[in-house]
């Protein structure tokens, strides 16, 4: 059995009800067998060995459920531990600590969106590399996302309506239909620097000949609603140094980028941090808007231009070296069909997670990307901050708490409606 922050939001709710409960225990077993990477190898392999995992476990959980007893114990260890140190507040001085990083978190707010007014008013002279998973020739005239989702998926709505399963097939469609595209800016000899060349990870190498885009699905919930989360990651050999003091540059670097889609393929926003956890952006789709807190022990939170739900494809400008997004924009209407888009396959995310030796350590953390910064951002409890780190233990917050896997995370940052928003004035 393994949880997820995701299946531990329903815990409570789960241990009251024995059909709910055996429900939730058949998904923690799918979530173990899911999150071991066991479903590798060929297909027929795949899905002979998914049946007898599957089979085994629905023996374990009906053992288990018929021992009401163990609920309240297995309820108690499904929760997902926080990724913050109370503590490390605690002796930093926390409430005090918070004004000077409040302030840095609103300056460099500013400047990024500064540079995404620029990019969105008219693209800098620089020529770009562009990296995808799919080729642009099949982009052309692509049906909008809430209808290929319908067409693609008939049954869909059925299998997310309780504790979702979706079977490879269903993953490998949704991840490739949203699927971005990475523009990276090419040097003057018309070629991309090293450090801004997406590939293949390890504990110990980097592949720059080998890029990829690594990907896993997980879900969510907004306003009572199951939400399908695409995840896509990619990677970089490195942050490089600038002159002078620089204390976030290191080995590796990473970047996620997400959509967040409704049960009928409606698409509610799009989000990305870096692997670190570090620079949050949420992108709503139009009609949504971000609704902030104003509390100030809450970190304000970026919020980009809103984008456009029935275009599936985003086309992504990274700045080199810090590979932050510039600025976001619909594929189809501002790639060039001339341009040549390097492939760069959808890999699983198991493949970073099933690596010998590990790339992660037991918190979820690369040890050779650690950065000097994470002593000067000590007081704010978060552990090596700046260091790339695995999906599921990534806090992206320094003021107040929050984790990237949070179920809850659309609510959290005050997503809504523009209509029900108009409907409370």
């Amino acid at each position: 059995m393994r949880s997820s922050r995701f299946l531990a939001s329903f815990a409570e709710k789960a241990a009251a009800s024995d059909e709910l409960y055996k429900d939730w225990l058949l998904a923690l077993n799918q979530n173990a067998i899911a999150q071991a990477g066991l479903l590798q190898g060929r297909l027929d392999q795949k899905n002979q060995r998914h049946s007898r995992l599957l089979d085994c476990g629905s023996k374990l959980v009906a053992d288990l459920a018929s021992k009401r007893k163990w609920r309240p114990l297995l309820v108690k260890r499904t929760r997902i531990p926080t990724n913050y140190r109370n503590w490390r507040r605690f002796v930093g001085l926390y409430p005090l600590a918070v004004i000077p990083f409040k302030w840095g978190v609103v300056r460099d707010q500013s400047r990024f969106r500064q540079q995404e007014e620029r990019y969105l008013t008219q693209l800098p002279d620089a020529s770009f590399q562009y990296f995808g998973a799919v080729s642009y020739s099949l982009q052309v005239n692509e049906q909008p996302a809430e209808e290929a989702f319908t067409i693609t998926f008939p049954a869909l709505r059925e299998k997310i309506s309780a504790f979702p399963y979706l079977t490879e097939s269903d993953r490998m469609a949704l991840l490739r239909a949203y699927s971005p595209i990475f523009a990276l800016p090419k040097l003057e000899d018309g070629i991309v620097a090293d450090y801004d060349s997406p590939g293949t990870p390890s504990a110990e190498t980097f592949d720059s000949r080998k890029p990829g885009i690594y990907s896993y699905i997980d879900f969510g919930r907004f306003q009572n609603q199951i939400t399908i989360r695409l995840n896509y990651v990619v990677w970089f050999s490195e942050r490089p140094r600038k002159k002078g003091l620089d204390l976030l540059s290191g080995d590796l670097d990473s970047l996620v980028w997400r959509v967040h889609l409704l049960p009928n393929g409606g698409v509610l926003a799009w989000d990305t941090v870096h692997s670190c956890g570090c620079w949050y952006r949420i992108y709503p789709a139009e009609g949504m808007l971000i609704r902030p807190s104003g509390k100030f022990f809450t970190e304000p939170v970026y919020v980009g231009k809103t984008l456009l739900p029935n275009s599936p494809r985003k086309l992504l400008y990274l700045a080199s070296g810090t590979h932050h997004i510039d600025a976001v924009r619909d594929v189809d209407r501002f790639i060039k069909t001339t341009s040549t888009v390097r492939f760069a396959p959808l890999k699983s995310y198991s493949e970073l997670l099933a690596q010998q030796p590990p790339m992660f350590d037991s918190e979820g953390i690369v040890k050779r990307s650690k950065r000097v910064e994470r002593w000067l951002f000590w007081p704010m409890g978060i552990i090596s901050a700046g260091a790339m780190r695995a999906s599921g233990s990534q806090a992206i917050a320094f003021i107040g708490k929050r984790h990237f896997d949070d179920p809850f995370l659309l609510e959290e940052v005050g997503l809504e409606s523009e209509s029900r928003i108009t409907l409370k004035k």
